[in-house]
């Protein structure tokens, strides 16, 4: 692919064909082309990695949110960093943490393939 180069689900198919399962790395909007891959195409995702997902940063958007929903968006980023932070020195709280917060949204995901990394815990 080249950069600027419009993609859909089918074009990123056509991209990682032939890899075998490939680790699916997602930010901002890519989410929601990315996830929807992981959901047609399960056999072919060893993992998925969401970052910076969502539009916090934008004023319009902040600007249409009540206070509550602040604390809602805060509360979520901030437990996963805390797990995310955790992972390297105590990958099983950070697990627990992740797949907590992984329940309360309602995440489909198996909670067993939800997990620090199997290379960052050999590394630790």
């Amino acid at each position: 692919m080249t950069a600027g180069r419009s993609i859909d689900v089918e074009g990123l198919r056509v991209t990682v064909e032939g890899r075998g399962p490939v680790a699916v790395l997602l930010r901002g909007w890519d989410c929601c082309f990315g996830y929807e891959y992981t959901a047609r195409y399960v056999d072919r995702v060893a993992r998925v990695v969401g970052v910076d997902v969502g539009d916090s940063n934008s004023g319009a958007y902040l600007k249409g949110l009540v206070a509550w929903e602040k604390l809602l968006i805060a509360g979520y980023q901030l437990w996963l960093a805390l797990a995310w932070k955790l992972g390297a020195w105590w990958p099983s709280l950070a697990d627990r943490l992740t797949r907590f917060m992984a329940r309360q949204v309602g995440c489909r995901t198996d909670s067993a393939a939800i997990g620090w990394l199997d290379h960052a815990r050999e590394a630790a």
